[in-house]
């Protein structure tokens, strides 16, 4: 019956299966429409890699540029917000490409860096921090 007829696909399916080898593995996939999201590191001015700071930049479409908050809240100065931006060049061909950041207003100094961290903790931790 039904039972026999299944074992019977399978059993096909099976040397079907070795006869062929499929082998499909992906590994990554990149944008060829935009720059993949990414992560530019600014180290700290002392070496100290506690204060090294993140900025994390967006998927962004080819001939875009993408503008981000400065970490650290939300700092701003007599200008306005701090930001830093990023131009994803590229083409549909060879895909997008980010071009170098413009982030020189989030180099902050060390001491800015330390209160920004301490800023960012619970009212406890900070109060603990301080003794």
């Amino acid at each position: 019956g039904s039972e026999e007829l299944l074992e019977e696909v399978e059993e096909e399916m099976e040397t079907l299966g070795m006869q062929l080898n499929i082998n499909i593995t992906i590994n990554e996939i990149d944008r060829f429409d935009g720059c993949r999201s990414n992560i530019t590191k600014i180290p700290s001015h002392s070496g100290n890699p506690n204060l090294t700071i993140s900025i994390e930049w967006p998927e962004t479409n080819i001939g875009e540029r993408a503008t981000v908050n400065c970490p650290c809240g939300n700092v701003t100065s007599e200008e306005g917000s701090l930001i830093a931006t990023r131009y994803c060049a590229g083409d549909f061909t060879n895909g997008g490409q980010w071009e170098t950041p413009n982030a020189a207003a989030c180099n902050f100094s060390d001491l800015a860096r330390e209160i920004c961290q301490l800023a960012e903790l619970e009212t406890e931790a900070r109060v603990q921090q301080l003794d």
